[in-house]
């Protein structure tokens, strides 16, 4: 069985493999003035790429506790062919955010479903949240929630919002809903708790993402243990943490900070970041008290090569905010993690950015940390 010690080679890009030069010209004869005449400018670009400056790495001063991750084994390999915005386990199936659609892999059977009734051919869905049996999702650019019965595979309501809703955050219960609303006079973000004909019971639950412009400034993922839910953010340096009401409880710094500053853009009347603002974390998963997260800005102990070649992930107590050891995952055909989730037994999905999700299993590596760390779960 392969583990997640074996070296695959690559992480580079979101499309996958390149066709090689031969497979390419194929040295037919209309071909071989084409790589006569091609060849010197192509020698030329080589070489003015290998002078150029390397892609530049955000890279802060501290030290990452490394543990070894060669207990993590591959334990499935799946092709989803497309994009995979989130990812979710109920039980034993683990259900995928394509954009358009939502399909779910039965880890018993093997079997890959898109969901029929749920599709949108005019949109897409900014994410999913699954409560009691039920699956709750947001269509991008809409105010409509729907909530839909695992159980019986439809649709079972679908509520609709006088304000418009820029992302779905948790369902603390089953009349209660968390929504980033978009502020229409100057396309803030506001974090609120709302019922389900949205009357809202408290604002600001974040006081830190009411933003004045800059749409992508609040941006993060959001996730639930089972007894807290972590807001982690793409940009900033610090992850809060609420209970099962969504009561806030503290926020706690995250070992890649880099105190960047922001800079924005504006086009029209809204502000936006500018390209040279850096995206920190790619996404975040957790387990009980643990909390894993995908981490995009590099160590002082940590190579280039390593970095570039493999995924960092970086592990926390939910509990203390304590940051605790972090560990390497490999990149998957030349590519690197986008997407995590973790199922009750320990099952560790990842989504890769060429559309490949590899399903780790992570039961011994976690008897070992637990051992070294004490109950993480």
């Amino acid at each position: 069985m392969m583990t997640a010690g074996d070296p695959i080679r690559g992480g580079r890009s979101r499309s996958g493999e390149r066709p090689s030069f031969i497979n390419q010209y194929n040295f037919y004869p209309m071909n071989r003035k084409i790589l006569f005449f091609g060849l010197p400018p192509l020698l030329l670009l080589g070489i003015l790429v290998m002078l150029s400056p390397r892609q530049e790495i955000v890279q802060n001063d501290r030290n990452r506790n490394w543990v070894s991750h060669k207990r993590i084994k591959i334990s499935d390999t799946l092709s989803v062919f497309g994009d995979v915005d989130d990812l979710c386990f109920s039980g034993r199936t683990l259900w995928m955010n394509k954009r358009t659609k939502i399909a779910c892999y039965d880890l018993n059977s093997g079997n890959t479903i898109d969901v029929a009734a749920l599709k949108t051919p005019g949109g897409s869905f900014s994410g999913f949240i699954i409560r009691e049996k039920n699956l709750y999702l947001h269509e991008i650019n809409s105010s409509l929630i729907s909530r839909f019965d695992l159980e019986h595979s439809k649709i079972t309501a679908q509520y609709t919002f006088r304000f418009p809703v820029a992302a779905l955050l948790a369902v603390p219960d089953t009349h209660t809903l968390v929504l980033n609303r978009i502020r229409a006079e100057n396309a803030g973000i506001e974090r609120v708790m709302t019922d389900l004909r949205g009357n809202i019971r408290q604002a600001d639950l974040l006081p830190a993402t009411r933003v004045d412009g800059g749409l992508l400034y609040y941006s993060g993922t959001e996730t639930f243990s089972g007894q807290y839910y972590v807001s982690l953010p793409f940009y900033k340096d610090s992850a809060w943490v609420f209970d099962e009401k969504y009561t806030a409880l503290r926020a706690f710094r995250l070992v890649d900070a880099s105190d960047q500053d922001f800079e924005f853009k504006t086009v029209g009347n809204r502000r936006y970041l500018a390209e040279t603002v850096n995206r920190h974390r790619l996404d975040a998963t957790a387990l009980g008290n643990l909390l894993l997260v995908v981490s995009n800005v590099s160590s002082e102990n940590q190579t280039r090569d390593d970095f570039v070649r493999r995924s960092t992930i970086d592990a926390y107590a939910i509990d203390t905010g304590t940051y605790l050891f972090s560990f390497y995952l490999p990149s998957y055909k030349k590519s690197r993690i986008s997407q995590l989730a973790v199922s009750g037994d320990s099952l560790l999905a990842a989504a890769y950015f060429n559309s490949q999700i590899l399903l780790f299993d992570l039961r011994d590596f976690l008897k070992n940390e637990i051992a070294a760390h004490g109950n993480i779960q």
